[in-house]
């Protein structure tokens, strides 16, 4: 009786750490040691120069295209990148404008048409910047049309 007690807590310990660690494509919301909310993010793309600045593409499910839960998610980035001198990470709700993201930060002369202009600008949420030489450590996400800068 005492073994199957025991074989049943640690199932349950098991099946927590599995759900409390879950995965990048994870699209659920979950909250940290430090009591932030943390939005799930898919990374289209990352890159790193001279391990100073860390650059990331990423996706977030188009349910949390709000202003709270993008509050969170510059939250969530500012968490996840604290460790890093400078950061730069592209926002958007849409793998394909995220892929024009990357295209554009590949080959910086390309020149989109006007669907895929719009198509960027429409799934376009903002950017996540931290310089601490300069003391920038901010996002800013799209809000009804209109860009809002958050500080941290």
């Amino acid at each position: 009786m005492y073994l199957g007690k025991l074989l049943g807590i640690n199932l349950i310990m098991i099946t927590l750490l599995i759900v409390a660690c879950g995965n990048k494509s994870n699209n659920n919301v979950s909250q940290t040691n430090q009591n932030i909310i943390q939005i799930a993010y898919n990374t289209y793309s990352d890159w790193s120069i001279s391990n100073v600045l860390f650059g990331k593409i990423i996706v977030i499910n188009e349910k949390f295209n709000n202003e709270k839960d993008l509050k969170s998610l510059g939250d969530t980035l500012n968490y996840n990148l604290k460790d890093y001198k400078e950061a730069l990470v592209f926002i958007f709700d849409d793998a394909n404008a995220a892929k024009l993201q990357e295209e554009m930060r590949n080959k910086p002369d390309l020149e989109l048409d006007k669907a895929d202009e719009a198509y960027y600008n429409k799934h376009y949420l903002g950017v996540y910047n931290k310089n601490s030489t300069t003391g920038m450590n901010e996002i800013n996400i799209k809000i009804s049309g209109d860009f809002s800068n958050i500080k941290y």
